[in-house]
């Protein structure tokens, strides 16, 4: 959404509702990807669906009656939140990934 706006000069409304199209595009082509290898979690997608569904509906009439600017906050927000999570966290170490001769107190074996 970013690009659209900011290369492509689209407005923010024009912007959310061409990613919304193509972040279901992407949904298709990971579905069409996943399911011939059975890696898709069938459970889930009867309780997300109506859910999504919902939301969708709601931020389509909320940006209508809105407009742009509130687009405009709520992406800055959203964005804001996103990128300040990972500067408040520390990976934990995965054991598979420290340097051999750590394991074992620093001692090179």
């Amino acid at each position: 959404m970013i690009s659209l706006v900011g290369i492509l000069g689209y407005a923010f409304v024009l912007a959310s509702a061409i990613a919304k199209i193509v972040n279901m595009a992407t949904n298709a082509g990971a579905l069409l990807f996943f399911i011939p290898g059975g890696h898709v979690v069938w459970g889930l997608g009867p309780r997300w669906v109506p859910r999504t569904c919902w939301a969708a509906t709601w931020v389509r009439r909320t940006v209508v009656a809105r407009g742009s600017r509130f687009v405009r906050v709520v992406f800055i927000v959203v964005v804001t939140a996103l990128l300040a999570r990972p500067c408040g966290t520390r990976p934990s170490p995965d054991p598979a990934h420290v340097p051999s001769g750590s394991r074992d107190g620093g001692a090179a074996v």
